[in-house]
C-alpha cells in the first residue's frame, strides 16, 4: 500500500494515479499542473514525467465503500506557455469500486481496466511559414520551391515567393483565400511531416514537423543543397 506523509497529515493513501501529457507533443507539459477534486481535499502531487498522484484519507472520503461506488471529480488545471491562452483546464471522473481496498491506488478506466488513466490537455492550432534558402549561400532565397506538408492522408503544398523580398519566402494560406493562413492541428497521434523540393537541388522529404507550441506562428526552414 502506497502512503504518503503529508504536513498536518499523519498518514495520506495513494487514492488514484495517471498521467497528464500534452496533446500535441505526448510529453509531459511545460509548467506547473494542479488538480482538486470537488468531493474533499486531497493532496496532489504532479511528477516530471506527466505522472499525478493523489492522495487522502480513504476512511473519511469513503465511509461506506465496502456497500457502494464513490466518484471523484477532478478538475485539472495547466498554466503553461504551450498553450495560447496560457492554461488549460480539464475535467475527469474516477470511479472508485465498491470494495477497494487500495493496496495499489486506482489506475484504470473503469469498468473495463483496460486502459490507464491519461489524460491529453488539447493542443492549440498552429500556423506555418517559413523560408527556402541555397545553402551555399544562405541569404538567397529560393523562389518556386515546393514546399508539401503530409498528414495522414491529407496533403498541403505551396510554393515559395518569386516577387518579394527575401525570395524564398512561403506560407500556407487557406483555399481560395491568399490572405488568410491555413490552422493545423498536430498532434502525438496524428503528426505531420514536412518536405521540400527544387529544380536543381536536393530535395529534403518527410521532415518530421515537430511544432513549438509556445508559438502560435511556426516556422520552418530549409536549406538546399545544389544537385
Amino acid at each position: 500500500m502506497m502512503k504518503i506523509v503529508a504536513p498536518d497529515v499523519i498518514e495520506q493513501i495513494a487514492l488514484v494515479t495517471g498521467k497528464i501529457l500534452h496533446e500535441g507533443t505526448g510529453k509531459p507539459v511545460i509548467g506547473t499542473v494542479k488538480i482538486t477534486v470537488q468531493e474533499s481535499l486531497v493532496i496532489d502531487k504532479s511528477l516530471s514525467d506527466g505522472t499525478f498522484v493523489l492522495s487522502g484519507r480513504p476512511e473519511l472520503l469513503f465511509p461506506e465503500l465496502a456497500l457502494k461506488d464513490y466518484q471523484l471529480h477532478l478538475s485539472i488545471r495547466a498554466t503553461s506557455p504551450q498553450f495560447r491562452q496560457g492554461l488549460a483546464e480539464k475535467s475527469l471522473t474516477v470511479t472508485i469500486p465498491k470494495g477497494w481496498n487500495f493496496k495499489q491506488p486506482i489506475f484504470q478506466e473503469l469498468p473495463t481496466f483496460t486502459s490507464t488513466i491519461l489524460v491529453l490537455l488539447p493542443a492549440d492550432l498552429v500556423f506555418i511559414r517559413g523560408y527556402v534558402f541555397d545553402v551555399d549561400n544562405p541569404g538567397m532565397g529560393i523562389s518556386n520551391a515546393t514546399v508539401k506538408i503530409q498528414q495522414g492522408s491529407n496533403t498541403f503544398t505551396t510554393l515559395t515567393s518569386t516577387d518579394v523580398e527575401p525570395k524564398g519566402r512561403y506560407s500556407f494560406q487557406e483555399t481560395g483565400d491568399p490572405i488568410k493562413l491555413q490552422a493545423f492541428t498536430i498532434t502525438a497521434t496524428n503528426p505531420a511531416t514536412i518536405s521540400c523540393s527544387a529544380s536543381g537541388f536536393k530535395s529534403i522529404l518527410n521532415r518530421p514537423l515537430a511544432i513549438d507550441f509556445k508559438r502560435s506562428l511556426h516556422e520552418e526552414y530549409f536549406y538546399l543543397v545544389r544537385s
